[in-house]
């Protein structure tokens, strides 16, 4: 039982160590995409890569508003719920 006491606290530590530079290596790329969002280019060749602006738009549901206007019965009976996990890591 120690052992996979020890195992789990040391996922763990990996675990906060990893989601700290995915934190970082975030923060830098949404850096880079400003930086060429601001060259106004829609398109951009580089020796590995190829960049590309696309345009789209994304419809969302009031979901408020919606129960407010029309009832929780409406939206229970369209609605979907979706089991979810989350994990959660804070640095000690």
């Amino acid at each position: 039982m120690e052992n996979i006491i020890y195992l789990a606290k040391n996922a763990v530590d990996e675990l906060g160590d990893i989601r700290s530079q995915i934190k970082e290596l975030k923060k830098r790329e949404e850096q880079l995409k400003e930086t060429l969002l601001n060259t106004h280019e829609n398109y951009i060749e580089s020796n590995k890569y190829v960049f590309c602006v696309i345009s789209t738009e994304r419809t969302s549901l009031d979901t408020k508003r919606l129960k407010e206007d029309f009832g929780t019965n409406l939206y229970d009976e369209y609605g979907k719920t979706t089991a979810v996990n989350k994990v959660v890591i804070t640095r000690r």
